[in-house]
């Protein structure tokens, strides 16, 4: 039961638990940031982690001996069994210099996860690369990739591409 009034630390590697479980959330990271709405923590948090994108998904069936099929804004991931163990649903973050962008499905490729998207900015960097905001139905994913590849491939706003990632790289989840 809740206690009006009464402030509660928690401590979780869990983020998804810990959602479940609050109604404000106060992120300490580098620098404190409140967030009244659980909703708008999950699109700030991209804010606070802006080399990483955090993703909602939920469980749909069983693909192989290996690999799980979760539901990410309509379109199929793959990702490996042990990932959530016994949920259903949860949030993934990527990093955006391990997504990969291409302007159609390719076939016969060993990364398993395509989701076709489209770019909403580009922003250049200093570093000889490009930051990609992408529209995945609601959510927005991070991709970074070089301003050489830019221009080869003829990235613009409002355009459909392809992101590519592989399903057994690093994810960070809750």
């Amino acid at each position: 039961s809740k206690r009006e009034g009464v402030q509660v630390l928690i401590t979780s590697h869990n983020l998804f638990h810990f959602l479940e479980l609050v109604d404000e959330v106060l992120w300490l990271k580098e620098k404190p940031q409140y967030f009244s709405k659980k909703r708008s923590f999950v699109d700030d948090l991209n804010k606070c982690e802006n080399q990483k994108s955090t993703l909602y998904i939920s469980k749909k069936a069983m693909h192989s001996k290996s690999l799980d099929e979760w539901d990410l804004e309509g379109e199929s991931l793959l990702l490996p069994k042990e990932f959530l163990v016994g949920q259903t649903e949860g949030f993934i973050q990527l990093k955006s210099n391990e997504v990969s962008i291409s302007k159609n499905f390719i076939e016969g490729i060993s990364i398993r996860n395509q989701l076709k998207v489209g770019v909403l900015e580009v922003e250049t960097r200093a570093n000889n690369t490009v930051l990609l905001k992408l529209a995945l139905g609601r959510q927005v994913l991070l991709a970074e990739i070089s301003r050489d590849a830019l221009e080869e491939i003829e990235i613009r706003p409002n355009q459909a591409v392809y992101a590519l990632f592989k399903a057994n790289i690093e994810l960070f989840y809750a």
